[in-house]
């Protein structure tokens, strides 16, 4: 409906008619109630009206972007000098005491800082309505990885831009602000001087309490800024939020720039700069780019590897599914880095040993930085740009010199390359390298077929095909892995053999075979209890696989005690908030809701 008829009224921001009793603000109440909960909407009917205007002295030509709270527009200054600036003006329904506050915050904040990587304020004011608004330098660029792209500047040249931006937001920290929304979209370059500048504080948060109570706009629970560059703190609304998750942003920002950089170190900065804990991070952007430059200068960086076990247990919590495979390949690793001694006291002797000693700790490193690798990349968000980071690793790895050197490392070395590309969903890649590591096994290590390293490799195959579709295929292996485990007399059945019974209960869940799968699960999951116990990780996931066999067979009161222990555990373990626990939570509040109907009077 078109804003200039007048026998209805209309909202500027949806469209929506108008009730009869509307507010002042011009607004329907869904998009009054968005403004209100912190998520405000866009009035593109406002920009229509205020564009060919005049504000403050300010004629405003064209709407060129938008920020939190306000639309921000080209506009042309008169006087005293004759300019192109960006004039801020807040929108429509957004023009409450509270969002008012929080402006005039981001209004100050800028006023307050002059530095050459923020943009400067030049002029502030309020409309006739109240409206309040303030002019900006314009910057004529775009965002900081567009910039970097367009331009086609190495890592060196990307790391010193970076220390610019690293400068602006050190400054603004030290005068109180704390930005709260960094991100490349937020950070323009200026496309004549290569400049960057950080734009939008209309997220920030002050860190020391000002006249205009600014320390305590955002209330308890609220969620501001852009999940992929939110630390985990702000994200959970926490009050304690502090410069340190403007340090989180800013390695999430740098992990963008240096993406398919072949250092071994930059990954280092990024993952502390990441860190979930915000004591673990570096405690100021000052940190942070100290260690940048120390590695522009080729100095020791503060910044070192995550250590293997920080990083699997993160991954384990994350991704428990995926670290089956991967114990396997890692296992590999253990039994093929061979045991050297210095048994003998002759010169000759030693330095042999010495040598041998030098060649498996190259080896146990490669294969434990592929490992490390694999499993650091699946803790990061999982953007397109990442996975494909992750890719390039990869394939990088599967260039090496020492993955063809060794049949011992190419062995495991595969197997965990495998893993990663199955978590990717490049499953032509991940079958290829289960496929040579099966044949390096028979051929260069005369590894029999029926070896218990080989059936490993074939039932990582297999859940490769599974997850590819490849259902006939997968079945095949997974049954000829039974008949070569043999026939099984004792109790409690091999680790093995309980995978390979959870597999082809997956599989016939999957082709909807319910009943095959029913069997296979409750067999797998009767010997689980004798093997792991009843709290084990591999026993609660059976569980879920029953209760999901379960629900599908309409057995759903049997399904509704096995899910609740499976949630039960999951919230007790990894938290609620975990994918698997919500997915459980999920189907048993469904299967409680069919038995509430089916009850009812």
């Amino acid at each position: 409906m078109s804003d200039t008829q007048t026998t209805t009224l209309t909202c500027p921001n949806c469209g929506a008619e108008l009730p009869s009793a509307t507010s002042t603000h011009g607004m329907c109440p869904a998009c009054l109630l968005g403004a209100g909960v912190g998520a405000p909407p866009t009035a593109s009917g406002d920009s229509d009206k205020v564009i060919g205007t005049s504000i403050g002295g300010y004629e405003i030509i064209d709407r060129i972007g938008e920020g939190g709270m306000g639309n921000v527009y080209l506009a042309e200054q008169s006087e005293p000098v004759r300019r192109d600036v960006a004039f801020k003006l807040i929108k429509l329904g957004m023009d409450t005491e509270r969002f008012v506050a929080r402006f005039e915050v981001e209004r100050q904040a800028l006023a307050r800082m002059d530095h050459p990587n923020i943009a400067h304020v030049l002029d502030a004011g309020t409309t006739e309505n109240a409206r309040p608004w303030y002019v900006m330098e314009l910057v004529e660029g775009v965002p900081l990885t567009q910039y970097c792209e367009r331009e086609k500047l190495d890592a060196t040249d990307r790391l010193r831009l970076f220390l610019d931006v690293c400068a602006g937001v050190e400054h603004a920290h030290q005068n109180g602000i704390i930005h709260r929304d960094l991100k490349p979209s937020n950070i323009l370059v200026a496309l004549a001087s290569g400049t960057p500048k950080i734009i939008d504080f209309g997220l920030a948060k002050a860190t020391r309490h000002t006249e205009s109570g600014e320390a305590h706009l955002t209330k308890a629970g609220e969620v501001f800024g852009t999940p992929e560059y939110m630390s985990p703190e702000q994200a959970h609304a926490e009050r304690n939020v502090d410069t340190r998750t403007d340090v989180y942003a800013l390695g999430r920002i740098l992990a963008e720039l240096i993406s398919g950089d072949g250092s071994r170190e930059l990954p280092w900065i990024t993952a502390k700069a990441c860190a979930e804990a915000p004591a673990d991070r570096y405690q100021s952007v000052g940190e942070l780019a100290a260690d940048i430059r120390n590695f522009l200068e080729n100095r020791p960086l503060t910044a070192t590897r995550p250590s293997l076990f920080y990083v699997t247990r993160k991954f384990v919590r994350r991704h428990r599914t995926l670290c089956i495979a991967a114990a396997v390949a890692f296992a590999g690793i253990v039994i093929g880095v061979r045991q050297t001694y210095l048994a003998d006291t002759s010169a000759e002797r030693a330095r042999v040993a010495d040598e041998q000693a030098r060649q498996e700790a190259m080896r146990a490193t490669f294969l434990g930085n592929i490992f490390s690798e694999v499993f650091v990349a699946m803790r990061a968000d999982t953007t397109e740009r990442r996975r494909q980071q992750l890719f390039v690793t990869l394939n990088h790895f599967k260039s090496s010199p020492m993955l063809k050197a060794d049949p011992e490392v190419t062995f495991s070395a595969r197997q965990l390359l495998a893993t990663g590309f199955l978590a990717l969903r490049h499953f032509d890649e991940a079958e290829s390298e289960l496929t040579q590591a099966i044949r390096t096994g028979r051929d260069q290590l005369d590894i029999a077929e029926d070896d218990p390293r080989i059936l490993a490799v074939r039932a990582q195959l297999a859940r490769v095909l599974m997850a590819d579709g490849a259902f006939d295929r997968a079945e095949l292996i997974l049954r000829e892995l039974l008949d070569r485990y043999g026939t099984y007399e004792v109790e409690p059945l091999p680790e093995s053999i309980i995978s390979v019974l959870f597999d082809l209960g997956t599989l016939h869940f999957t082709t909807r075979e319910f009943e095959e799968a029913e069997h296979h699960a409750r067999e797998a999951l009767e010997q689980a209890h004798y093997a792991f116990g009843e709290d084990h990780d591999r026993t609660i996931d059976l569980q879920f696989l029953l209760g999901k066999v379960l629900v599908e067979r309409f057995k759903y009161e049997e399904a509704v005690k096995i899910l609740a222990n499976v949630v039960q555990h999951r919230t007790e373990t990894v938290g609620a908030d975990n994918p698997d626990t919500q997915q459980a939570t999920s189907l048993l509040a469904e299967v409680q809701e069919v038995l509430r109907k089916r009850n009812a009077p």
